[in-house]
């Protein structure tokens, strides 16, 4: 079961970078039902976006156990989001990081 206050939690994280402005979409996994990193949650989103690929999407992500994770089983450029700049030994590799809102912004456009 997805927890219900994650999507007031993503929604409040989106408006207070300031980057929502760039979004016409949100997916969520309290709305979708399922939370990445399982491959279920990006079914709708490639239902709605049939042209979704890895030249013209980026999942962006604060987790990498989750966000950066699923986005590479679904086959999506990440950017992990690591303001703290944590380094991390691990398989789990994103496509791009950011250590601020500015650099993430930077990325996206």
């Amino acid at each position: 079961m997805v927890n219900s206050s994650v999507k007031k939690t993503q929604l409040s994280r989106l408006a207070g970078s300031k980057l929502d402005q760039y979004f016409t979409d949100c997916f969520i996994s309290e709305d979708v039902g399922y939370a990445k990193p399982d491959e279920r949650f990006f079914a709708p989103i490639k239902h709605k976006y049939t042209d979704m690929s890895f030249q013209n999407t980026a999942m962006v992500g604060d987790r990498l156990q989750s966000d950066i994770l699923g986005a590479n089983q679904a086959g999506l450029k990440s950017i992990w989001y690591n303001p703290q700049q944590i380094a991390v030994d691990a398989p789990i590799k994103p496509t791009a990081v950011a250590h601020s809102y500015d650099q993430l912004r930077e990325l996206m456009l």
